[in-house]
């Protein structure tokens, strides 16, 4: 009787190289040798000699995928068929990060993330933030929006975000922004006390070294 387990029987692999853990009894004569191929009718796969453990490499492609073995005693019996199964996942998640709806300005630090994962084969499970992409916030679960704190200081300002699928795999994604708190500075030229008639000319003159400047609005008091 025999058992093979993969990789400790985890649900998914990210890579093709794994572990088999490989276990066999003979209370007649011993396990002698053993037969492990990737598809049950062990088609060209030669009888080797018995041990617990071994390198495996799987068939390539993302999916579900079966290791077998069956073991042999030195009376050559040989055993029923085991096998053991795990999910194949290389590919990280795809995905996007927007910041406030894809505007090109902010002008506060408090911004409302839009977040988008998809993962065919093993699902998406957590996400993670930074301000840097190296100083990371704590896993969390995924979802579809997140309100985010940018770092201070106007200027450009970029927001990572680090999805992650269940087996493993991750995948960076960014989106950036100007951040613009300072207001606009602006001037209008001196009035004289009087005018004898209704109509003047009146000049002002403005700038704004973060955003530049978008309008302008004008408003008379009567003052009589």
């Amino acid at each position: 009787t025999g058992s093979v387990v993969i990789d400790g029987d985890v649900t998914y692999a990210t890579t093709v190289n794994v572990s088999l853990g490989l276990q066999a009894m003979d209370t007649g004569t011993g396990v002698d040798t053993m037969m492990v191929a990737n598809t049950n009718d062990f088609d060209g796969v030669d009888w080797v000699t018995y041990t617990t453990g071994m390198a495996w490499v799987l068939t390539s492609g993302d999916g579900a995928k079966t290791v077998y073995a069956k073991f042999r005693d030195r009376a050559a019996n040989i055993s029923l068929v085991y096998s053991d199964d795990i999910i194949l996942d290389t590919i990280p998640p795809q995905g996007s990060i927007i910041i406030n709806g894809g505007a090109i300005y902010a002008d506060s630090t408090i911004v409302t993330l839009t977040l988008a994962a998809n993962d065919t084969t093993s699902g998406v499970s957590q996400m993670q933030f930074s301000s840097d992409g190296q100083t990371w916030s704590s896993a969390e679960p995924f979802t579809t929006s997140k309100t985010w704190t940018l770092t201070t200081g106007d200027g450009i300002r970029t927001v990572y975000v680090r999805y992650r699928d269940n087996a493993g795999n991750v995948a960076v994604y960014n989106d950036t922004i100007t951040l613009d708190t300072t207001p606009p500075s602006s001037a209008i030229s001196t009035l004289p006390s009087y005018y004898n008639a209704i109509t003047f000319t009146v000049s002002w003159a403005g700038s704004d070294v973060g955003s530049g400047l978008a309008n302008y609005d004008i408003q008379f008091k009567d003052n009589s």
